[in-house]
């Protein structure tokens, strides 16, 4: 539930956060302002006041104190707010005294509110959002069935903690199969009353009897213990081995062991030979299956319903139909599946053999959601994954590592170069955009150096700089116990100085 991202966005277009910020550049850049000076009051002007709106919506009752009253802009803002305000009632109050981790906490206090927000973004013309998750996929999805779920919605008797799970299982199933059977030295991988089904195939869930805590509470606990780079001493710093080793793993290599394409070109090739569900798919895709309005929703479960018959002959006879022998999409999902294990053991055994078992691993500490138009980021999960295989890792901070020049060790890394829109559909109204990968470096010192090679400014790719700025700032741990920061609002061992 992506209550605080979706309450921000709107926020942010009810205070016209980007054009205003636009505005103030563009006016104070013809006025000949030093770029310097001009992001200096754009925060204080644009950002810092809609900071203040934000902090002022997240207590109950709204901070007023932080509402300039004399802006018809803000006030504006908080009289279009007030439905998702309004729901929560005068007597209801957040934890923490903020809405943003209210939201986490408890979700089902919210639901009101998220249809409120949902509604304001269909009035503001923004991209839709499901305010109620309903399955879109025609694939058959795994469920879990464990002792509770087979006492209530299968046998229809009541469930007991007293009783042991397997006394129920054994009604249903018959644990003397080779399936429930235990496994392993000693028989301590053992059948525990659970279990995963699509209606076609089965999984038997198993767990280890001699470990008493659960993996996903050891990962979790692990999660907020995990150590920064700049945790260790210098004289670990010294002990670590600076022989360089070259190791190359791209989304390529994990899409090949994956077979990504091949899959989805197989999937497209069944759907070649069948028409009319790309056109089914077509006629669903232009009606909003995410709008509260009655009238739009009404028109996208007629069409639902036109083209249910076709998508069901599609996706349901090669799903699990037992007249089919080969159940082409399920074997895709399946074999989807045990690639991505593949993949993850095939990367963890690369980095034991060219690291050693024994070998210490630094990852960026900044972890990307699921964004439109751009592939995910292994945040967390790739910590886990690492954790899960008994490698030891430790974080370092991005923080402005990609904004500082490696040479200089300033902040001084800017956009420039103008180039076509990459998303057509925005083509229309900005047809050129800033150059996110490359920059440049407008310190006097650097482009006084460059001019005397016959270059105005040093380019650089922003990942390579980043990269660059990590390994100085590794090597400035390991030559100084008390680096200076970058940022000073922040704590110093998460800001080593990047440089020497």
């Amino acid at each position: 539930m992506r209550f605080s991202q979706h309450l921000r966005q709107s926020i942010n277009v009810l205070l016209n956060v980007k054009q205003r910020k636009a505005e103030v550049k563009q006016a104070l850049l013809e006025q000949g302002v030093d770029p310097k000076i001009i992001e200096d009051l754009i925060f204080q002007d644009v950002t810092q006041t809609a900071k203040n709106f934000k902090m002022a919506i997240t207590t109950r009752p709204t901070n007023m104190t932080l509402l300039p009253q004399n802006s018809q802009v803000e006030i504006n803002a908080y009289n279009a707010l007030r439905p998702v305000s309004d729901s929560y009632g005068t007597s209801n109050s957040f934890k923490k005294r903020s809405i943003y981790y209210d939201a986490k906490a408890q979700p089902v206090n919210h639901f009101m509110a998220f249809v409120q927000l949902a509604r304001l973004f269909e009035t503001l013309g923004l991209s839709p959002f499901r305010c109620f998750p309903l399955r879109r996929s025609w694939f058959l999805g795994y469920v879990q069935i464990d002792s509770k779920i087979l006492c209530q919605n299968i046998l229809n008797i009541r469930w007991s903690n007293n009783i042991d799970k397997l006394d129920y299982g054994k009604q249903v199933v018959d644990l003397n199969a080779k399936p429930f059977k235990a496994q392993k030295e000693n028989k301590l991988l053992r059948f525990c009353g659970t279990i995963q089904t699509d209606s076609v195939g089965v999984t038997v869930l198993k767990k280890r009897i001699d470990r008493q805590s659960s993996y996903t509470s050891t990962i979790k606990e692990a999660d907020k213990k995990f150590k920064y780079i700049s945790d260790l001493n210098t004289e670990e710093h010294k002990a670590v081995n600076e022989t360089p080793i070259k190791f190359r793993y791209t989304k390529q290599d994990q899409d090949k062991t994956r077979k990504s394409k091949k899959y989805r070109n197989i999937l497209q090739a069944m759907k070649s030979n069948n028409p009319a569900v790309y056109q089914a798919e077509n006629v669903l895709a232009e009606n909003q299956s995410s709008s509260l309005e009655m009238e739009v929703y009404r028109r996208f479960l007629e069409r639902l319903g036109q083209n249910y018959t076709v998508l069901d002959n599609f996706y349901g006879y090669t799903t699990m139909s037992s007249q089919n022998p080969q159940f082409m999409l399920r074997k895709l999902r399946l074999a989807a599946y045990f690639n991505k294990q593949r993949a993850d053991m095939q990367l963890i055994n690369s980095l034991k053999q060219k690291f050693g078992k024994d070998a210490i691993f630094v990852l960026g500490n900044w972890s990307a959601p699921n964004a439109l138009y751009h592939e995910p980021t292994r945040g967390i999960g790739l910590r886990r994954l690492l954790l899960r295989n008994h490698l030891s890792l430790l974080l370092i901070d991005e923080f402005n590592t990609s904004r500082c020049c490696p040479s200089c060790h300033i902040l001084s890394l800017k956009k420039f170069k103008q180039i076509d829109n990459p998303r057509p559909y925005q083509r229309s109204n900005y047809s050129l955009t800033l150059c996110h990968g490359l920059l440049r470096c407008t310190n006097q010192t650097c482009m006084t150096k460059m001019q005397t090679q016959g270059f105005q400014y040093k380019l650089w790719n922003r990942d390579l700089a980043a990269c660059l700025n990590m390994i100085s700032i590794i090597l400035n741990l390991r030559n100084w116990s008390n680096p200076r920061t970058i940022c000073t609002s922040c704590p110093l061992k998460k800001r080593p100085q990047m440089g020497k």
